[in-house]
């Protein structure tokens, strides 16, 4: 994880719209696709909420990307989650079947 943005939402918002900078490098030996709808933001209460977007590095969507062997891919993911919860964690996937291993929000 590179950054996190969680700002505050508008008081008539539902959601808070949260982006989470990371930089991704495939350590395997097969390439992997990078889905955000499998990676989960964790809130205070630990519950998971899964990305809505992937974003390049300029901050363009962009579709779930494939990422080769000893590449890697720097970018965001979108999260939303109802305003009045924090988030404080982010729970990354290398497929839709991994354990995933949880991260602390910088």
């Amino acid at each position: 994880m590179t950054s996190a943005k969680c700002p505050k939402p508008a008081k008539a918002a539902a959601e808070r719209t949260c982006q989470i900078g990371v930089q991704i490098r495939n350590v395997g030996e097969e390439a992997r696709v990078l889905y955000p709808g499998q990676q989960k933001l964790i809130d205070e209460d630990d519950e998971l909420h899964g990305g809505t977007k992937l974003l390049d590095q300029g901050g363009k969507e962009i579709t779930p990307i494939r990422i080769e062997a000893g590449a890697s891919f720097t970018g965001a993911l979108v999260f939303e989650l109802p305003k009045e919860l924090e988030p404080v964690g982010l729970e990354v996937h290398d497929s839709g079947l991994s354990a995933g291993a949880r991260l602390n929000l910088p």
